[in-house]
């Protein structure tokens, strides 16, 4: 890890920033940070879903978007029958610049799989996710080998695996073994593939979540459709993988940590913008921006972690059984009251629970208050001064935002932390009631 990188900017994008600095000054330092932050909002990316009919593909769509209302304009048909006559788009909730499409099964009279990479224009995607219910056949094998060429991420699902294992353990009876069942299907599908152990298999069922940990203690089946979708996480590329982390919605704690990871890039681009303005020679410019940048952050980690009134909202849906916005509330209050706070982590949670005006108020008079004292920390100091040099205008106000950026992550990361409790204790809750 190069030096600056541990202290959130690596060294690339430190000599980028002082050439923009020196050469044309804070303001166009500040359009570059601006142009770093929202890069991501109009980031394209398609990924590909593809497998025999009745594989799945639509139900998989559905739960990677986590999308389960058929009411829901987004929502994939799912239909026992081949429903995907040709390919078909679905963006990802908030965001119509990511895709994922649904690709009609291969080798059959309308599909002919000599000319199914062409027709599917398999060159368009950056990933592709590879289904089957029963067995691999030789067109998975031949869309695989025409993938690899193509060098793109390519990932193996084994759908319905509630259904599998069920079946299995009805066959076998008191002889059934749910993990040396599984272990037998990862090798029978590596097989089929002609792969080795290499090739990983997912072992998915796109259930709902309330019925997950049933799943769990019924088939020893720990759903992988997670893990799935954290490696197709990492198979992008820098600017994608932001994308997406930022557009999934936050309903577990790998989720979570990986939207953290992002915000935190985020309050330094942030803080060298606050920087930047400080470099700028006009009376009271930089306070008042300071106030305005840190708003606009809170604003977007809320919307971003799902602790926003919208984002509870949903979340009290998730859970199922007409959970109200306020019942869910109230549960998230007794949640946050077994974890301690400071006092600006404390003025967070009254902006979810006060009225928006209130809460509102007493966050913007503290920030303004801890702007005007211009409390930093030497090493986020250190931080600015490599772009913006030594004017202590700018570090001052730079590492200034910053610290209050990471106090206010660290308020964010316990609440949404606790919402996803909340949402599991439910969904647990709603499983015994069935």
């Amino acid at each position: 890890m190069a030096a600056n990188e541990s202290k959130g900017f690596d060294d690339t994008a430190v000599q980028e920033a002082q050439q923009i600095f020196s050469s044309h000054g804070p303001q166009a330092l500040m359009v570059h940070c601006e142009g770093r932050l929202n890069a991501w909002e109009t980031t394209e990316m398609n990924i590909a879903v593809t497998g025999q009919s009745g594989a799945g593909k639509s139900s998989f769509i559905n739960k990677l978007r986590e999308i389960e209302e058929e009411t829901n304009e987004l929502f994939a048909p799912v239909g026992v029958k081949q429903t995907t006559m040709e390919r078909k788009e679905y963006a990802f909730p908030g965001n119509n610049f990511i895709k994922i499409w649904d690709l009609p099964g291969a080798g059959t009279t309308d599909f002919c799989i000599g000319s199914y990479s062409s027709k599917m224009e398999f060159s368009m995607y950056d990933a592709f996710v590879l289904l089957s219910s029963g067995s691999f056949l030789e067109v998975d094998k031949t869309i695989s080998k025409e993938v690899k060429d193509l060098e793109k991420p390519l990932f193996f699902a084994k759908t319905k695996m509630d259904e599998v294992l069920r079946s299995a353990k009805r066959v076998k009876k008191r002889n059934f073994n749910s993990l040396e069942t599984q272990g037998e299907i990862r090798s029978d599908c590596q097989a089929q593939l002609g792969g080795g152990q290499d090739t990983r298999i997912f072992l998915i069922a796109s259930i709902p979540e309330d019925e997950l940990d049933e799943l769990r203690i019924e088939l020893e089946l720990d759903n992988q459709n997670e893990d799935l979708k954290q490696a197709i996480i990492d198979s992008l590329p820098e600017i994608q993988r932001t994308a997406l982390v930022l557009t999934l919605p936050c309903g577990t704690d790998a989720m979570l940590d990986r939207k953290l990871k992002e915000i935190k890039k985020r309050s330094k681009w942030v803080s060298l913008t606050s920087a930047a303005v400080a470099a700028i020679p006009t009376v009271g410019l930089s306070a008042a921006t300071d106030g305005t940048l840190i708003m606009a952050e809170i604003y977007f980690q809320k919307k971003t972690l799902g602790i926003n009134e919208e984002g509870l909202k949903c979340r009290a849906e998730a859970c199922g059984r007409g959970m109200t916005i306020a019942q869910f509330k109230d549960a998230l209050n007794q949640e946050l009251g077994r974890v301690e706070f400071t006092e600006l982590e404390q003025t967070l949670i009254e902006t979810i629970f006060k009225l928006a005006g209130d809460g509102a108020t007493k966050l913007a008079t503290y920030i303004a208050a801890a702007i005007a004292a211009s409390e930093m920390a030497e090493d986020a100091a250190k931080l600015f001064i490599p772009i913006v040099g030594l004017a202590v205008s700018g570090t001052v106000s730079g590492a200034t935002t910053y610290g209050m950026l990471r106090k206010i992550i660290c308020g964010h990361e316990k609440i949404a932390r606790a919402c996803i409790k909340v949402t599991s204790a439910a969904l647990k809750r709603s499983q015994v009631r069935h």
